[in-house]
């Protein structure tokens, strides 16, 4: 820079004990991962509670659901209390391994893979169907709320680590 300037370095802003430990905290984030992950559960479970995606807009409803005034996604509750996370180094995933997670996240044609018919029990019967369409019903993402509590937890960690003796 031409003319006139001033430095300043974060080693200056930062006594040395503080700065090593906050370079120290940096290096694995797992602990951080965690804390956000378990926060990112959280609001995903919120979601199964009241039927909505992550910007707010209420699930369709299931038929099972239309039928018996149930909410959709949480008769026996299976999916949403599978939901986990997995904190790594440097990032988390959340969400669940059930082998249906993903048609109700993202929606899908569920057809027969063995016989000429799907067979299942709805509405108090036996129901046959070439093919079932299951709409898209998201609970997994990442919204402004996720984000706000997100940054709240960086700067708390990041915080602790500062003034960590």
């Amino acid at each position: 820079m031409s003319g006139a300037s001033f430095e300043l370095a974060l080693e200056d802003m930062l006594p040395k004990r503080s700065l090593a430990r906050l370079l120290d905290v940096v290096q694995d984030l797992t602990p951080l991962m965690d804390e956000v992950g378990m926060s990112l559960v959280t609001s995903t479970s919120r979601r199964f509670e009241l039927g909505v995606d992550p910007d707010g807009n209420r699930w369709i409803p299931s038929r099972r659901a239309r039928e018996t005034g149930g909410q959709t996604l949480v008769r026996d509750r299976h999916l949403s209390d599978s939901i986990t996370h997995d904190p790594g180094r440097a990032g988390v995933e959340w969400g669940s391994n059930l082998p249906y997670a993903l048609i109700h996240q993202e929606g899908g044609e569920i057809v027969p893979k063995t016989s000429r018919f799907l067979v299942f029990q709805a509405g108090g019967g036996m129901v046959f169907a070439r093919r079932v369409e299951i709409p898209a019903r998201p609970y997994l993402g990442f919204d402004d709320d996720d984000e706000a509590a997100t940054l709240a937890i960086v700067q708390d960690f990041m915080t602790a680590a500062l003034e960590a003796r």
